[in-house]
C-alpha cells in the first residue's frame, strides 16, 4: 500500500488546503485495487450501454476509497476553471441529481444532489497552463473545500505537451487573459 506524504503532497501554504481541518487518509487506493474495481465494473455495467458511463466509474472508486479510508488520487491535464466542462467536478461536486452510485445497501440515498457531502477522501491533482484559467480554477477548488470538505488539491500551473520546443499555444482556445496571444483567443 502507498502510504500518502500528507506534508508534501498539501502544503499547508495553498489557501485551497487551510480551508478546514480535514485531511485525507494517509492510505492512497493502490493500483492493482483500482484495476481490479474497473475490470469489475466494467465487467457488470457495459454491456448494459445506458449503465457505462465515466461518471459512473468515478463515483463507484470514490464510494470504494471513502468505505475503506482510503484516498482516490486523480490527474486532470487542461483543468480549465475547474468548472466549465469539468468531468471531475460533474463527477463529484455538483451531479446535478445524477448520482451514479448504487445504494445497495443504504450507504447513499437515491436522489440527493451528490452521494458525496465530504471530499475528504478526493485528492485531485489539476494541471492547466493559461494564467486566468488557473487563478479560476484554484478559486474553484477554494469553494470546494470550504463548501464540501475538500481536504486537499494540487493545483498545477502548468503545461503537458510531448513537444517541449513548442512556444505558442493552438492548443489554448478558450484563454481570456488581456495578454493572450492571438492564437489561443477562441469563441
Amino acid at each position: 500500500m502507498i502510504e500518502l506524504d500528507i506534508d508534501n503532497a498539501c502544503p499547508r501554504s495553498s489557501a485551497i488546503n487551510t480551508k478546514n481541518n480535514n485531511s485525507p487518509p494517509p492510505n492512497l487506493m493502490p493500483l492493482d485495487r483500482l484495476l481490479s474495481i474497473v475490470k469489475y465494473w466494467h465487467e457488470i455495467n457495459c454491456p448494459q450501454k445506458e449503465t457505462c458511463q465515466f461518471a459512473s466509474i468515478g463515483q463507484h472508486l470514490l464510494h470504494i476509497a471513502m468505505k475503506r479510508n482510503q484516498t482516490l488520487l486523480t490527474v486532470q491535464v487542461g483543468a480549465m476553471d475547474g468548472r466549465s466542462n469539468d468531468p471531475m467536478y460533474g463527477m463529484f461536486v455538483e451531479t446535478r441529481g445524477k448520482n451514479y452510485v448504487q445504494a445497495r445497501n443504504g450507504d447513499i440515498a437515491p436522489g440527493r444532489d451528490s452521494p458525496f457531502p465530504d471530499l475528504r477522501n478526493w485528492l485531485p491533482v489539476m494541471i492547466e497552463p493559461v494564467p486566468k484559467n488557473y487563478e479560476d480554477m484554484k478559486e474553484t477548488y477554494l469553494g470546494i473545500a470550504n463548501d464540501r470538505g475538500l481536504a486537499c488539491a494540487v493545483p498545477i500551473h502548468a503545461a503537458v505537451s510531448y513537444d517541449s520546443t513548442k512556444t505558442t499555444c493552438p492548443f489554448c482556445r478558450f484563454n481570456t487573459a488581456d495578454d493572450a496571444p492571438p492564437s489561443c483567443k477562441g469563441k
